[in-house]
């Protein structure tokens, strides 16, 4: 591939470049935090779907879906992190909202991928 791009080169608009490097360069952070602790689990496939067909397809409902994702992650995972840490356990009533915003998520996920047209 990259004898390929030294004989023949790509020519690339500069407009495309200006579009695609920033997401190009946020889907690397991105894989990389998800990859950090070498699983990957539902919830980071749910956010890289949602990066994914927000890509493709913007919509209401993957905004809703990459919030309540977000939500969940920082409710859930963050009150375990605080209460692992620290040991205040009035944090704990917090995690079931944590994975309720989860639910919300993935339902929003699904009715976005339901209205999306076929390509």
């Amino acid at each position: 591939l990259g004898v390929t791009a030294l004989v023949a080169p790509l020519v690339v608009q500069n407009s495309v470049l200006k579009r695609e490097l920033p997401v190009l360069s946020l889907v690397c952070v991105g894989a990389t935090v998800l990859m950090a602790d070498g699983d990957l689990t539902r919830v980071d496939g749910g956010v890289l779907a949602v990066g994914l067909l927000a890509l493709r397809a913007p919509s209401t409902a993957l905004c809703m879906a990459g919030a309540a994702f977000a939500l969940g992650v920082l409710l859930f995972s963050g009150s375990l992190y605080v209460l692992a840490l620290t040991g205040v356990r009035g944090l704990g009533a917090i995690t079931p909202l944590g994975g309720v915003a989860f639910l919300l998520g993935w339902a929003a996920l699904l009715v976005a991928v339901a209205r999306m047209d076929s390509p």
